[in-house]
């Protein structure tokens, strides 16, 4: 297995991974070799089996406040597929954006998981994380097509 940043040409295997994990209504292929193609600052990981079969993927960005003297790693997605699962390639894709986020300068690492998604949480307490006394909120502030 390698992880490693994904580039544009990563594109169609991102929007397929993406859309079994996050639904069909997120960004498209062109989309996503756009923004891959653009600078930014989101750090992308691709897990690839032989063969150079897409596995799963990480995404995670570094926040930045005047509140904290050092940034905050925040993990936003963490998908494999169900049939890699339990084979550590999600632990393998922490390990690796958790050392790229320390490289950048993050003092801590968040990241947010589904109330009842329970193997999710059993890895990361196996990755050494713990459940925080927060809640998290969200709000639509326009309609995604």
């Amino acid at each position: 297995m390698q992880i490693r940043f994904a580039t544009a040409q990563d594109a169609v295997a991102l929007y397929r991974l993406n859309a079994l994990f996050n639904g069909h209504h997120c960004s498209s292929v062109n989309q996503i070799a756009a923004f891959l193609s653009a600078p930014h600052s989101e750090i992308i990981l691709l897990a690839q089996q032989e063969q150079l079969l897409s596995i799963g993927f990480c995404c995670a960005q570094l926040h930045h406040s005047f509140c904290y003297p050092v940034p905050t790693g925040i993990i936003s997605e963490l998908y494999v597929l169900p049939e890699y699962r339990r084979q550590g390639v999600a632990a393998a894709l922490l390990t690796v954006v958790e050392a790229e986020l320390s490289y950048q300068g993050a003092g801590e690492l968040q990241l947010c998981t589904g109330l009842e998604n329970f193997p999710a949480q059993q890895l990361y307490t196996t990755c050494g994380y713990f459940r925080a006394q927060e809640c998290v909120y969200q709000k639509q502030l326009r309609q995604t097509e």
